[in-house]
């Protein structure tokens, strides 16, 4: 039985959005459990980055297809 702290399995490579403290953020689920935490605007369009899968660090943009370090950008 998963944790509190460990993603159901349905979650990997997925990202959803939310507000906190008024900011819109990405909540992304790496596929080995890593979560992240980023602005949810596309840098390219200004897309919301929560309709973009995740792998291996990166978060991908379904748009445009760019790809972004879900750690630095």
């Amino acid at each position: 039985m998963p944790s509190a702290l460990t993603p159901r399995r349905s979650f990997l490579g997925s990202a959803v959005s939310a507000i906190c403290a008024g900011l819109d953020i990405c909540v992304a689920v790496d596929t080995d459990g890593s979560v992240y935490a980023l602005g949810n605007k596309s840098p390219v369009l200004g897309t919301p980055m929560a309709a973009g899968s995740v792998r291996d660090g990166l978060i991908r943009d379904p748009l445009t297809g760019s790809s972004f370090d879900v750690k630095t950008g």
